[in-house]
């Protein structure tokens, strides 16, 4: 079968009316296919048959990313990849970043008896190449705006202030300039802000 009859068939069965394959063997754009062969080449072309335009179909419902345009999937189907090949593609560290969000039943009162809160959230913001955590947040009530730029803060700039106030036994060297931050929510660009890394 030429080309020409092939794309036909494959723009056919693409169509939204989800044309049977009698009507893709009979549609009109297959005959204009032919008379345009015809002219070029200036001999005879025959038009594909019934089975040829078959066995055409049955090869196109094998690739999944057509079937899937076919039949108006929400997203098309992307093949398996496992993890370690994702990770090994990002081109450095803190580029790629993941929040991770958590909530906690604390009941949280002050020293005068006044219940502040019943819930505590918790925050962190990790790196996913190395699975380091550049910034973590506790918060009183739900995350807002604010408390999402403080992570980013905390990914830019060295944690040795942070470790001093804690107490920490250890060093804190994880920072960078996240790229991209993953969010159960969606993806968001941060605001540009001076690369300290």
């Amino acid at each position: 079968m030429h080309p020409a009859f092939q794309e036909c068939i494959r723009r056919l069965y693409l169509l939204p009316t989800q044309l049977s394959m009698t009507a893709i063997h009979e549609h009109m754009e297959m005959r204009q296919v032919a008379e345009r062969l015809q002219a070029s080449m200036g001999t005879p072309v025959t038009l594909p048959s019934y089975d040829q335009v078959r066995r055409e179909i049955h090869r196109l419902k094998e690739e999944p990313d057509l079937v899937a345009v076919r039949e108006r999937a929400k997203s098309l189907p992307r093949a398996r990849s496992s993890p370690e090949s994702f990770v090994l593609s990002i081109p450095s560290p803190a580029l790629l970043t993941q929040v991770d969000e958590h909530s906690l039943e604390l009941y949280v009162v002050t020293p005068d008896g006044i219940a502040v809160t019943q819930r505590v959230h918790a925050a962190a913001l990790i790196c996913v190449k190395t699975a380091a955590i550049l910034g973590a947040i506790l918060s009183l009530g739900p995350l807002k705006e604010e408390d999402y730029m403080r992570l980013v803060r905390q990914a830019l700039e060295p944690k040795d202030r942070l470790v001093g106030l804690a107490g920490c036994q250890h060093s804190w060297p994880c920072y960078g300039k996240p790229a991209i931050i993953f969010h159960d929510r969606g993806r968001f660009l941060p605001p540009s802000a001076p690369d300290r890394s």
